[in-house]
């Protein structure tokens, strides 16, 4: 018995066990929630027998048809994008890692990952897949029948779609993280703007300067008359 629930997939069966306020201990996902992700294993485990069941399958399913989307799931992504974490398909495949943060990166992949193949290759990919690994096909030759790639361009694409995407921006909405950067973003702004006041200020005394040498320049130029102009006597003073 973990977390609540207790599955069965030789047996064919899911036992609830009920929480206060409708919710599983632990959790704040509804039993309706878990009832939907325990069954998808428990489907799964019948439908592949004694053969083992790829974890990101089993568990990327069991999150996108219980509609498993939740913010710690887009944070772990996030750290993962921005940590230069990823787990690959392969990494997922035989099992999810003991250390706890990678394992909740591990499920938030899984989840995206099944999502993606539906999305860019629709459900009769997803279909395929179960289908084709259920009768014994390595995950290679069942990602290739079911999408078409292999898979490592599958891999690779669906990493490249995440390390594109705005994950990367979640770390920086948690508390700390974002008010430290925040100051170093008012730092490096206030840097800038002195920056530019320096140079607008040098600037106009660069401009003061040349039109200080312009007048000066006018100024004498005024009082000598030029070459070959002829010059008025000076004024005879009788005495």
């Amino acid at each position: 018995l973990v977390g609540g629930v207790l599955a069965g997939e030789e047996l064919g069966e899911a036992l609830l066990q009920p929480a206060r306020h409708g919710a599983r201990p632990g959790t704040a996902a509804p039993l309706e929630t878990v009832l939907d992700h325990e069954l998808v294993h428990v489907l799964l485990g019948r439908a592949f027998g004694p053969r083992p069941v790829p974890r990101w399958l089993q568990e990327g399913l069991a999150q996108l048809l219980a509609r498993e989307y939740t913010p710690d799931k887009t944070r772990a992504l996030a750290n993962g994008v921005l940590g230069g974490n990823l787990l690959g398909i392969e990494d997922m495949t035989g099992g999810f890692p003991a250390d706890p943060i990678r394992a909740r990166l591990a499920y938030a992949e899984s989840a995206d990952l099944v999502a993606f193949v539906q999305n860019h290759f629709g459900r009769d990919a997803i279909h395929a897949l179960v289908r084709e690994m259920a009768r014994g096909a390595p995950a290679g030759a069942a990602i290739r029948r079911a999408t078409g790639l292999s898979i490592t361009d599958l891999d690779a694409r669906w990493r490249a779609g995440l390390q594109q995407g705005p994950f990367w921006i979640a770390p920086l909405a948690d508390g700390q993280v974002f008010l430290g950067v925040a100051g170093l973003a008012f730092l490096v702004a206030a840097a800038f703007a002195l920056r530019r006041r320096r140079r607008r200020l040098e600037a106009w005394a660069r401009e003061e300067a040349e039109l200080e040498a312009r007048l000066a320049a006018e100024a004498i130029r005024r009082r000598a008359p030029l070459a070959g102009e002829p010059q008025e006597p000076p004024d005879l003073v009788v005495h």
